[in-house]
């Protein structure tokens, strides 16, 4: 690491560094699919971030992105994500597919819960846009389905939201499976 990060940053900066990059993962990335509110967009990068996963699918199809920049909602965090901007489902489930992904989607009626999902396995999360979740093709293109179960009148949350509360779980599934690795290894020493 000290050969990337330049002489002039503090000590406790480069632990800082060291400590996300460490907790980093490419293993679970996210798609939206024609998410068309670029403030959903900066919030999912900022939790991504939060939760230290990596990748973001971005796949614009048949809805015009804003153009505005809502800086204020990923408070910065775009630079530390790295984005795939893609204009056809198709190639970007292939490229996908060709690196070992397993595609979960998210949907209000599937019958998986989030609960049930193994966050160990090398997935990619998707998520449809704000007013018509994922499209026919996506939910063809998946592996499964999931959804988060809510006691409330809503049928959904915000795209955003769900990608939080889905994070979430995978970030806490992920922690508790480094735990347990953690105490398997002091048992055998």
């Amino acid at each position: 690491m000290d050969k990337v990060v330049p002489a002039c940053i503090s000590t406790a900066r480069k632990c800082k560094i060291n400590a996300v990059v460490s907790m980093r993962t490419s293993r679970i990335a996210v798609l939206l699919e024609d998410v068309h509110d670029r403030g959903n967009e900066n919030a999912v990068i900022r939790t991504m971030d939060a939760f230290g996963f990596q990748n973001l699918h971005v796949v614009s199809t048949m809805v015009p992105r804003e153009t505005r920049r809502i800086q204020r909602t990923d408070k910065g965090a775009r630079k530390w994500i790295t984005i795939h901007n893609w204009n056809c489902l198709d190639q970007c489930v292939a490229h996908l597919r060709s690196q070992g992904y397993k595609i979960g989607a998210t949907h209000p009626g599937s019958t998986t819960e989030i609960q049930r999902v193994d966050f160990n396995d090398k997935l990619v999360l998707a998520f449809g846009n704000e007013q018509f979740g994922i499209s026919q093709k996506l939910a063809r293109l998946s592996d499964f389905s999931f959804s988060i179960p809510m006691c409330g009148f809503v049928e959904s949350l915000n795209v955003s939201v769900a990608v939080a509360v889905t994070l979430f779980q995978a970030f806490a599934q992920r922690m508790d499976t480094v735990r347990q690795n953690s105490l398997e290894e002091r048992k055998r020493v």
